[in-house]
């Protein structure tokens, strides 16, 4: 699943539930509610990412020094 997909996914998910909550009774902007799902999964997602491409943990800096000095390269 790729950005373009998981926005493709909330473009066509958030209007249906305003239009659900429409029904019911309750106001709901499709497009205010769009742009904050959209921001909020863009700030999950940066999140997401630092976390994976970074060694965070001591764990995981321990595995990464074991990895490189496995690899040859010039260990800290």
């Amino acid at each position: 699943m790729n950005k373009e997909s998981i926005v493709a996914i909330i473009r066509i998910v958030v209007p249906a539930v305003c239009g659900v909550a429409g029904v019911l009774g309750h106001r709901a902007d499709p497009d205010a509610w769009t742009n904050a799902v959209l921001v909020l999964a863009g700030a999950i997602l940066s999140l997401y990412t630092g976390w994976k491409n970074n060694n965070v943990t001591q764990e995981a800096q321990l595995a990464q020094l074991a990895l490189d000095a496995a690899k040859g390269k010039d260990v800290r």
